[in-house]
């Protein structure tokens, strides 16, 4: 396994008496796991992301008895971490024209609704509306409203709700 010594942590397994986990490259973050195990046996390495989003390298290789290789594979993984709380970002940039980025945090499977509001609390546009997976998520608004014109110039509220999460944030379109 090669990882970011930055944004993973790599934990001891469940059951270390069957997996010898040895740092065999502390340059490049390398590790070499090694296991005897039987063709039904899964193996979990237990890892903590501290971020969004990491890359990892990760190459197989298995032998038999006789140390013949029976198979190897090498794969790159994008593992993206899940928020530990709800949280709605303020949006950058802020004031904007023409587009800015909403970021929020859905700590949980959950249905979600990202609206935006005008100054009067209308409904102006529907970013998201829907069931969505736990993760770090973002949204682009380009100022136009549900029917895909142009909203005017001015301070604009966006509103998330999941579950019983709920929060609003004001953002100011500049033309």
């Amino acid at each position: 396994i090669q990882y970011d010594n930055q944004t993973v942590i790599i934990h001891e397994p469940a059951n270390p008496a069957e997996i010898q986990i040895s740092r065999s490259d502390v340059e490049q973050n390398i590790f070499d796991i090694m296991a005897t195990i039987d063709d039904k046996t899964k193996i979990a390495i237990p890892i903590t992301i501290t971020g969004k989003k990491t890359k990892m390298l990760t190459s197989f290789r298995a032998t038999g008895a006789d140390g013949q290789v029976l198979g190897q594979m090498t794969k790159s993984l994008l593992i993206e971490g899940i928020p530990g709380t709800f949280a709605l970002h303020h949006n950058y940039p802020n004031p904007f024209n023409p587009i800015t980025i909403i970021e929020y945090d859905i700590p949980i499977e959950s249905d979600v609704h990202l609206v935006i509001y005008d100054l009067l609390g209308r409904q102006v546009k529907t970013l998201v509306n829907g069931y969505q997976k736990a993760g770090y998520k973002s949204m682009k608004w380009n100022g136009t409203n549900d029917q895909g014109r142009m909203v005017s110039a001015g301070m604009y509220f966006y509103h998330l709700q999941s579950g019983k999460f709920s929060k609003v944030r004001k953002m100011i379109l500049l033309k």
